[in-house]
């Protein structure tokens, strides 16, 4: 049986390949986890531009 959790790409996933749910569902929370790294580094770096009185330290 096939299962869609929402995320875009896991359908395909799971219909082609026969993993464990369990690693499927894990594969999806690190790549859920690297995306909201990336995108908080990305908030940071745009507070932190040079001229910009921000609260954060700048690094």
């Amino acid at each position: 049986m096939v299962t869609d959790t929402g995320l875009p790409g896991t359908l395909i996933l799971r219909s082609t390949l026969s993993v464990h749910p369990a690693l499927v569902l894990l594969l999806e929370f690190f790549i859920f986890l690297l995306f909201l790294v990336s995108f908080s580094l990305e908030i940071l770096r745009r507070l932190c531009l040079p001229g910009s009185r921000s609260l954060p330290p700048c690094f």
